[in-house]
């Protein structure tokens, strides 16, 4: 199982390559998965700090949207006088 889950992330994250690629170039699917994957290859380090980044980033959107909506509802309920 552990084998599959391994393959399966390696085929998303190569369409994943390969559709940018070709949004970029317009290469046909082999060539631009070819090209995606030689550039991740190249630039590792990027990828995953890039990766690091963009899921903080995430985390942080969805804290902020969790209190912020958490508050909204705390001030509705104390200030509101129907409530």
């Amino acid at each position: 199982m552990c084998c599959v889950s391994c393959f399966e992330r390696f085929i998303k994250f190569l369409n994943k390559t390969a559709y940018v690629q070709i949004a970029l170039t317009g290469k046909n699917f082999c060539m631009a998965a070819k090209a995606g994957m030689e550039m991740a290859m190249a630039n590792a380090v990027r990828f995953g700090l890039v990766t690091l980044i963009g899921d903080l980033f995430i985390f942080i959107g969805k804290v902020f949207i969790c209190v912020l909506t958490t508050l909204i509802c705390y001030l509705i309920i104390t200030r509101a006088p129907y409530y």
